[in-house]
């Protein structure tokens, strides 16, 4: 069976903002952003992948697994 992964790493220089397990956009304008981590969360879990998140003070890493 065919495995799917993709990694994307950005810089960050912001403070992380977590509430009750949603990421928290820290941008002006919140009605166009805050929801992109939560539509990615459930694709994979459509496809019964899994999603890894981390950061440091740095980066912000998101590594999405399908399939396997």
């Amino acid at each position: 069976m065919d495995c799917y992964s993709l990694e994307l790493i950005n810089s960050k220089i912001n403070e992380i903002v977590v509430q009750k397990n949603q990421y928290i956009s820290d941008k002006e304008d919140k009605s166009a952003h805050g929801i992109g981590i939560s539509s990615i969360r459930d694709i994979v879990e459509k496809y019964e992948g899994t999603l890894d998140i981390s950061y440091d003070d740095t980066s912000f890493k998101v590594v999405i697994l399908i399939g396997g």
